[in-house]
């Protein structure tokens, strides 16, 4: 029978590759180290079971400690060769090079095994029991017949183990000189060559089969890569199909419109593409009928376009065009288009054709009209700005400068341009001097988005400096690069002097061009630093006008400001040149003196005072006399803060006024005057807490009628008493004046107006009852008092003309203008007013004809004596009989007994008060 050669066959097989042929076989000897190593475990539990069947039965005829010693010898390997399986199994080695040192490791390991097994049998002794004897020898048989399967898959490591273990069964009967088992020995030896031939044909068949795996393996690993390369070749033809469609839809329908025009007259379209319906025009249409091409394009354009494709004997003679033309479009109108031409020459070198395309530019067209309009806008805009701008390029030399920077530096542009910034633009820090060199420079080399702004120095073409504002931006392109810069610069020398200017108003009054209260506040707290650090002594001065506000209220604010003006320069000369002046407001100026001592303060006060008191304003043939009251604190080590030390000198001014007006008071913490005002000032918080918590009450005092009284009606005056958180009365004679003090008298008389309005449309509608109600100077200047009377008067229903408000003299006069107008305002609602304490002041009746009131209330300071002094009782009858000769009815305070009640109406006194009439009574016990 006819059988192929092997080698040929395989060689076949392999495509008569070699490369590919030692690539199977290498895949095969991996495949059977990789079993090798897997059967590994069950070779090394095999001979553990072999272990323990010899040591059994040698045991009792050979050395224990030979056994022992030859026992772990075995473990020791076994543990090796398991420790090497587990290494192989977590390397997972995939080479060749690398499977082949893995079998040599394993092969060793195999012949330590057999040498340990074949080195056992020459321990045997030749007087050992037979039965003894074939134990080892059929355990030794099993092992070279059992290794088969695992060892033989690599030849080589077979035979490293069996050989050892094949020559100790032949050899030890001989070595021993055991005759009786020579037979057994031959035997041993013929069995093992009949072993080694059938481990080589199980070795052989291994190969085969594995062989034969690898060529399959790589057999669909070559079918599974040409089909995935027949499915890449697939998809790259379905790509460049697509690709190939969309160039196509691109050519036919995209944005450049393909033509081809015969070379004659018009030039006849022969072709055109159908994406010229783009324009509005039909491609079959055009095609078919042949029509000229250059009848669609603007008649200007078609000349230009006629007589750049014609040489100069007429004929077509180009290389080729391209213009920018107007097509015209079926329903009017033009489109901007880029056309390219190039001709087609015939066999005789003539134009037959002409091929080209248009593009659509339309849209660019009107983004370079756009930028052009911007850019004469913005031509505009750089020569109508305030700014100056010169704008260079990236070398630093001058491209631009508008009016402004022409008229700042001195430079014309015809004579800037092109020249280097630094001749042009010189600069130096505005701070230290120092010449700058080019801006532009060091703007383009920034990496802080190029843009720098800050104050500098110009030094112009003519020699003068200008104080600017410079910033200096870097031009750059989208990508970054530089490409020039700009400097814009502004003429700061208007804004340097407005500042300057508001500097000043910030710390000067514009009344009377003296430094204001803040600037005063912030050298006095420097000289609190002085007196604490340095141990210096300063002085400061609070002075108040004394009938200044009798200017104001008699000849206007103008003549008042006039009046401070006048003064404010007076008082200036009067000081020394390290002190400091200030107006804080209103009427009231502070001074300070620096390095001063209390003895010194106080003369300066005096001399200052003496000044003010000696001057004579005239105003319209007027002539008016001010005083002034001073108040001196000495700034020491001690002192506190700019807060205490202005409370301290207005407490000390005050206690001049207080004191009889036009005089010095020094503060001293022993004064019981000013310890009176702080203790008023302790009272401000209780007041205000009082008012939010409704802790006033009313009290009433009986008004009685005498004979010669108009009427009989009901006279009661409403009194308020404070109580404290105990419930216990505070007498007013305690808070009135910390609350007039510090403003906190208006929120009094507004509670006394609501309460006693609302118990009067309860307690006292349809009676006829007058009411009088106290009111303080500083209610008189307040206009949205009227508004809140005549609205709670709406709210209660209460007749005005049975409510009548009380004023006190010096009130009154103080506030002049502003308490006529009030009360008039409410005469008109209705409501009467009572001038109370009439008598106290040294112009009473000089100015009793300008208020509209209709009571007068005789001081009772001149009814108390009365009866002793002659003086105080003509008093009473001189101020009753002007008052009655007036039409007013007068009530005499401070009628304490029936004595002075008589003598009273014996004077035709009107009405009378006192305890002598009625003590004050809580006005919710009033009964009619």
């Amino acid at each position: 029978m006819w059988q192929a050669d092997p080698a040929a066959a395989r060689q076949g097989r392999n495509g008569g590759d070699p490369s590919r042929s030692v690539r199977i076989a290498r895949q095969a000897f991996v495949g059977r180290v990789a079993l090798l190593y897997e059967q590994g475990p069950s070779t090394i539990l095999a001979s553990f079971i072999a272990l323990l069947v010899v040591a059994v039965a040698v045991n009792g005829h050979l050395p224990r400690r030979w056994l022992a010693i030859w026992g772990l010898a075995h473990v020791v390997t076994a543990s090796l060769r398991w420790l090497l399986v587990r290494a192989y199994w977590h390397a997972r080695p995939q080479g060749f090079e690398a499977n082949r040192f893995w079998m040599r490791v394993y092969a060793v390991g195999a012949l330590a095994s057999g040498l340990l097994w074949g080195g056992a049998l020459f321990f045997l002794g030749a007087d050992w029991p037979a039965e003894v004897i074939v134990l080892v020898y059929t355990v030794g048989t099993g092992l070279l017949v059992g290794s088969v399967p695992t060892n033989a898959l690599v030849y080589p490591v077979y035979l490293a183990f069996m050989l050892p273990i094949l020559a100790g069964l032949a050899l030890w009967p001989l070595v021993a000189g055991a005759v009786r088992f020579v037979p057994v020995g031959m035997l041993m030896l013929a069995l093992g060559g009949v072993i080694l031939l059938l481990a080589r044909d199980y070795n052989r068949a291994m190969r085969r089969m594995f062989r034969l795996q690898a060529e399959n393996e790589v057999l669909v690993g070559e079918l599974l890569e040409h089909n995935r390369e027949r499915l890449r070749h697939l998809r790259r033809l379905q790509r460049a199909e697509r690709e190939l469609q969309r160039e196509r839809q691109l050519f036919l329908e995209g944005p450049v419109v393909v033509f081809r025009c015969r070379a004659s007259e018009g030039w006849p379209i022969e072709y055109i593409s159908p994406n010229v319906l783009q324009f509005g025009m039909n491609f079959e249409t055009l095609a078919f009928e042949k029509a000229p091409f250059l009848r669609l394009v603007h008649q200007e354009d078609a000349r230009r376009l006629e007589a750049a494709s014609r040489g100069g004997a007429g004929h077509y003679d180009f290389a080729h065009l391209d213009a920018e033309i107007r097509l015209k479009l079926p329903g009017g109108g033009t489109r901007w288009v880029y056309c390219y031409i190039v001709p087609v020459f015939d066999a005789q070198g003539r134009v037959e054709h002409f091929d080209g395309y248009l593009l659509d530019i339309s849209k660019l067209k009107a983004a370079q009209l756009a930028l052009q309009r911007e850019k004469e806008r913005a031509q505009v805009t750089l020569q109508s700005i305030g700014d100056a701008v010169i704008t260079t390029n990236v070398h630093g030399r001058i491209e631009i400068m508008n009016p402004m920077a022409e008229r700042l530096t001195g430079w014309r542009l015809a004579d800037a341009q092109g020249k280097a910034l630094s001749l042009v633009y010189q600069v130096s820090d505005e701070e230290t001097g120092v010449r700058v060199a080019s801006p532009v420079a060091k703007c383009l080399r920034s990496d802080r988005g190029g843009i720098d702004t800050r104050m500098m120095l110009l030094h112009r073409r003519d020699g003068r400096d200008v104080p600017i504002r410079q910033t200096v931006a870097a031009i750059r392109s989208a990508t970054g690069e530089p490409l020039g810069a700009t400097i814009v610069f502004h003429d700061m020398s208007e804004a340097r002097a407005l500042a300057q200017q508001l500097a000043y108003h910030a710390t000067h009054d514009p009344l009377t061009d003296l430094i204001n209260r803040r600037e005063f506040e912030r050298r006095l707290k420097h000289a609190l630093r002085s007196a604490k650090e340095e141990l210096k002594q300063h002085v400061v001065l609070y002075m108040d006008l004394d009938q200044f506000k009798v200017v104001n209220d008699t000849c206007g604010h103008v003549a008042g400001d006039e009046l401070l003006k006048q003064l404010a320069t007076m008082l200036r000369k009067q000081l020394r040149g390290s002190d400091t002046i200030a107006r804080l407001g209103g009427d009231e100026f502070g001074v300070l003196l620096q390095g001063c001592s209390l003895q010194e303060g106080r003369a300066i006060a005096d001399t200052l005072r003496h000044t003010v008191s000696q001057f004579r304003f005239v105003w319209e043939e007027k002539t008016f006399e001010v005083g002034a009251s001073v108040g001196v604190v000495a700034i020491t080590p001690d002192s506190m803060d700019v807060v205490s030390v202005l409370s301290q000198a207005d407490m000390a001014c005050y206690a001049a006024k207080d004191r009889g007006r036009n005089r010095v008071h020094i503060y001293e913490e022993s004064d019981e005057e000013l310890a009176r005002r702080r203790g008023e000032m302790r009272w401000v918080s209780q007041i205000s807490r009082a008012l939010k918590e409704d802790r006033f009450a009313l009290y009433y005092q009986e008004i009685r009628p005498l004979r010669h009284a108009p009427d009989e009606d009901r006279h009661i005056e409403v009194l308020i008493r404070l109580l404290d958180e105990h419930g216990e009365q505070v007498s007013p004679g305690v808070i009135l004046p910390a609350a007039e003090r510090y403003n906190l008298v208006g929120g009094i008389d507004r509670w006394v107006v609501e309460h006693v309005l609302e118990w009067y449309a309860h307690n006292a509608t349809g009676h006829r009852l007058h009411v009088a109600i106290n009111l303080s100077g500083a209610t008189l200047g307040d206009h949205t008092f009227l508004e809140f009377v005549q609205e709670r008067m709406r709210v209660w229903r209460v007749p005005p003309w049975m409510i009548c408000f009380e004023i006190t003299e010096n009130a009154a006069i103080a506030n002049l203008g502003e308490a006529t107008e009030f009360m008039q305002r409410l005469k008109q609602l209705g409501c009467q007013f009572a001038l109370d304490d009439f008598g106290s002041g040294l112009s009473s009746f000089a100015y009793l004809k300008s208020l509209p009131v209709d009571y007068l209330k005789i001081d009772g300071r001149f009814v108390r004596g009365m009866l002793d002094d002659p003086v105080d009782c003509t008093m009473v009858s001189a101020i009753n009989e002007v008052g009655q000769a007036m039409g007013l009815r007068t009530i005499a305070e401070y009628a304490e007994n029936e004595a002075i009640i008589r003598e009273l109406d014996r004077l035709a006194v009107d009405y009378v008060q006192g305890y002598g009439v009625a003590p004050p009574r809580p006005l919710r016990l009033f009964s009619f």
